[in-house]
């Protein structure tokens, strides 16, 4: 188990909510990644792992 209480390699489903709600605000048409970490609090990585799986 990883520290927040998901198996390891499993992505946190509230981490996700966050990034689809980062991409899905309105006042942006397109979105960096360094953007949605911003947005979201989350690391850079994190974010990464959540656009690409």
């Amino acid at each position: 188990m990883s520290e927040n209480g998901n198996p390891k390699g499993q992505l946190d489903p509230d981490h996700r909510n966050m990034v689809v709600r980062a991409l899905e605000d309105p006042n942006y048409e397109w979105r960096t990644v360094e953007g949605v970490a911003e947005q979201t609090g989350l690391p850079h990585p994190t974010c990464v792992r959540f656009l690409t799986n």
